[in-house]
């Protein structure tokens, strides 16, 4: 114990609850992968395969609002927590129930309307998947919003215990239900892995705030002024990364099957380079507000050397599956067929790497309501979007276009996956150069 006190001491607060989720986020993730990579592929054709992830973004992207309104959320629990408000605390986790109900009426009605178009264009008969791809996509961004009470509140032990749990909960109803049908075991798997955050964040948030805090109304005009400012802002931030999305349609819709599902496969480890910038992230948020309420001048070393060690981490993991990548893509079900595509594993590694990196140093200045990245923010996103679009749809203007540029889009489209990285790594890498420009440093008063 003294052995472990003395490390917490040295490391101080910030690194020491990083470690403590990054390995307990592991565990999960050792068994997340064999999920990905072996169960998964097993029970999914590799013609139906690809649609896992535009399927999953579908979702994500249906629920923005609600992730919006999730990290507005988050920052208003710390500064109350930080106040000692709990009452006023207590009050606005009660109208999170009354809000995330409005926006999932919305999100239904979207969600009708939006559906079919989007099941047509990813090779998927819609069936029952329909309503449960609606149903992941809102409780995966329900859960955000009570798991970043405990994060604004610090609950990092809540936390570590939910990435325990949460993944062997994912595949047990995983093994029950895709023998019977495959996607649509999945998406019940992803959803009830977001119940169990929403019920353990609950059970302790109950503790926390339990019968002994009366409630105090939150609503006055100040607090919704503030709010609503927050709002606006996070808004602009958010929406532009819908640009995922794009992506994954374009990815699944516009190559082949093989292509969408080694573009499924290599994401699998390609993730693994989230792994440090993930745990990161969690502790992040939290510190660097009370870093900007209490006017703290470290805020900004915290955010680079959070930054510089998930980066690190990306590249060893990105260099790694450069030269092992086949070998090991080779050992999973029909892993054969995809492992030739170890380079582009590497290349993807680095472009998830690069944005979770990128994400540390976002969120940290959303953190301290700093948004002036927003006015190279949008216009990247939106171009970079329409880029895409354009490039990769070129038949839509076949008879519009000059013949000359028409084949030079169809050369381009020939590199078929290669491109599509290239692309996603060369938007990455110009965004990590524009976001640590000094222009997007937050002022303080004496400057």
């Amino acid at each position: 114990m003294e052995l472990i006190s003395a490390i917490r001491s040295k490391l101080g607060e910030f690194w020491w609850y990083s470690a403590l989720i990054f390995l307990a986020a592991r565990f999960g993730d050792a068994i997340n992968l064999f999920i990905g990579l072996w169960l998964v592929p097993k029970f999914v054709s590799p013609q139906e395969l690809g649609a896992v992830l535009p399927l999953t973004s579908f979702a994500t992207s249906l629920a923005l609002p609600i992730s919006i309104f999730g990290l507005v959320f988050m920052r208003r629990v710390n500064i109350l927590a930080m106040e000692g408000k709990r009452g006023q605390l207590k009050s606005l986790l009660r109208s999170v129930f009354v809000i995330v109900g409005v926006l999932l009426l919305l999100m239904i009605l979207l969600s009708a309307v939006i559906s079919p178009l989007i099941f047509e264009r990813i090779r998927v008969s819609k069936g029952s998947l329909g309503i449960l791809v609606i149903v992941t996509g809102f409780l995966g961004t329900v859960a955000p919003v009570y798991t970043n009470a405990l994060q604004a509140l610090k609950k990092f032990r809540s936390i570590s215990l939910m990435h325990i749990l949460g993944a062997p909960i994912r595949l047990v109803v995983m093994l029950i239900t895709m023998p019977i049908r495959a996607l649509a075991g999945y998406f019940t798997a992803q959803s009830a892995m977001s119940l169990w955050q929403i019920f353990l964040s609950v059970f302790t948030l109950r503790k926390e705030l339990g019968t002994s805090v009366p409630i105090e109304s939150y609503w006055t005009r100040e607090n919704i002024r503030a709010m609503l400012r927050y709002l606006f802002f996070v808004t602009l931030f958010a929406v532009p990364t819908l640009t995922s999305f794009i992506e994954t349609m374009i990815i699944r819709q516009r190559l082949s099957d093989v292509d969408s599902a080694a573009y499924y496969m290599i994401s699998r480890f390609g993730e693994v380079g989230l792994y440090a910038a993930g745990a990161i992230i969690t502790v992040l948020f939290p510190y660097v507000s009370e870093a900007e309420t209490k006017k703290d001048k470290k805020v900004y070393k915290l955010i680079y050397s959070s930054t510089l060690a998930s980066i690190a981490f990306g590249l060893i993991c990105a260099c790694f599956f450069y030269f092992f990548g086949g070998r090991i893509l080779s050992l999973f079900p029909n892993g054969g067929i995809y492992s030739s595509y170890a380079p582009q594993m590497a290349i993807l590694t680095m472009i998830l790497c690069l944005g979770a990196t990128l994400n540390c140093t976002i969120v940290g200045f959303v953190a301290e309501e700093n948004f002036r990245f927003l006015w190279w923010w949008l216009p990247f996103h939106a171009v970079y979007g329409l880029l895409l679009l354009f490039i990769t749809g070129y038949g839509y203007l076949e008879n519009i276009l000059p013949a000359n540029l028409i084949d030079v889009l169809k050369t381009i489209n020939s590199y078929g996956l290669n491109f599509i990285l290239v692309t996603m790594l060369l938007m990455q890498l110009c965004k990590f150069v524009f976001v640590f420009l000094p222009f997007n440093k937050k002022k303080t008063a004496h400057e």
